[in-house]
């Protein structure tokens, strides 16, 4: 006997769509980002706050770790937010 599975269908027809909104939107926004002028496009490094500079560096040396650096403390944070709530 064939089941109906309504939830399960809509899942399996949801996730390719999500799946490619998730990689094309990116190149979407590059696209975009490209044919606009470069004084038209706004980044973080343009905003004016305290510890700019920091917060760049910070954030430059974190995304030259390697992955399996990066592992360990992504796990800690995501059981302090699962603890907290």
């Amino acid at each position: 006997m064939v089941e109906s599975r309504p939830l399960e269908k809509t899942l399996s027809h949801v996730t390719p769509i999500v799946g490619i909104a998730i990689v094309t939107f990116p190149i979407f926004i590059a696209l975009v980002a490209s044919s606009h002028e470069a004084e038209d496009v706004k980044a973080s490094v343009y905003f004016r706050f305290p510890f700019r500079m920091f917060f760049f560096w910070i954030i430059f040396m974190t995304l030259m770790l390697p992955v399996e650096v990066r592992i360990l403390p992504r796990r800690f944070v995501k059981g302090l937010i699962e603890t907290d709530e």
